[in-house]
């Protein structure tokens, strides 16, 4: 595999954990057509595996703006599906842990945010992988692969299955769980 093909599957990881971050973002106006421009750029790329590139159309084909603001409301705000790790699995000490992580990356949240909720765990780990992408020595590739590795482990799978458990008690669109199943994927 050449640089260019280790690059690109670094970026392609960053644009489907993005992804994975606006799905379960507020759906502004704004937010919503960057989403459907990624998506349909990402498939366009021909750079997607099989699975990836099934999980990608799947989205594309469920993306209604009205389903998924309604679902966005009904979800989080109605029905009080936590977004927050510390929440969603019990661990209280996941809003200093992934502080810690952004701070180390040079990364803060928008004040009045939770650090440990799903859409910046997942941008955060979207970061990673671009840095990891454009590091200009094996060392800084090395400390991004090693700061991945660990996020995902610490925080990102646990706190994604746990999310997507009670989300399945839940009736959610087909973009939701679309979406879900993405971040499924990208954590198995």
């Amino acid at each position: 595999m050449t640089t260019t093909q280790i690059e690109n599957n670094w970026l392609v990881l960053a644009d489907l954990f993005r992804i994975a971050s606006m799905g379960f973002s507020y759906p502004d106006d704004a937010s919503l057509a960057q989403r459907k421009t990624l998506v349909q750029e990402l498939l366009a790329s021909k750079s997607l595996n099989d699975e990836q590139e099934k999980l990608i159309a799947a989205i594309n084909e469920s993306y209604l703006p009205e389903e998924i603001l309604a679902d966005y409301s009904r979800l989080y705000i109605q029905k009080g599906i936590p977004q927050t790790e510390s929440y969603c699995t019990n661990n209280m000490q996941a809003v200093t842990d992934v502080s810690a992580f952004y701070k180390a990356f040079g990364i803060t949240p928008k004040s009045g945010d939770s650090p440990d909720a799903l859409n910046y765990e997942l941008e955060f780990t979207s970061i990673l992988l671009t840095k990891i992408a454009l590091a200009s020595n094996t060392d800084q590739a090395e400390i991004g692969i090693d700061a991945y590795n660990k996020f995902i482990k610490d925080h990102v799978k646990s706190f994604v299955e746990k999310f997507c458990e009670k989300l399945d008690e839940m009736p959610a669109s087909d973009y939701t769980r679309n979406v879900a199943s993405l971040m499924l994927y990208l954590v198995k």
